[in-house]
C-alpha cells in the first residue's frame, strides 16, 4: 500500500499531491479527523462489545 500511495509523490515531486483542503482550512480537517476517528471507534466497540 505505500508503494502505491508514493505513486503520485514520485510523479509530481511535491507532498502536497494528496492534499484535500487548502491550508487556510487545516483545523477544520483536524477537528473532522478526530470526529471521524471517535465515531469509527465508538461503532466498532459498539458492534463487537454489545
Amino acid at each position: 500500500m505505500d508503494v502505491i500511495i508514493a505513486i503520485p509523490f514520485a510523479f509530481a515531486h511535491s507532498p502536497d499531491v494528496l492534499t484535500l483542503m487548502p491550508q487556510h482550512w487545516q483545523f477544520l480537517a483536524n477537528y473532522l479527523g478526530v470526529i471521524i476517528l471517535l465515531a469509527i471507534g465508538g461503532w466498532i466497540y459498539w458492534s463487537v462489545c454489545r
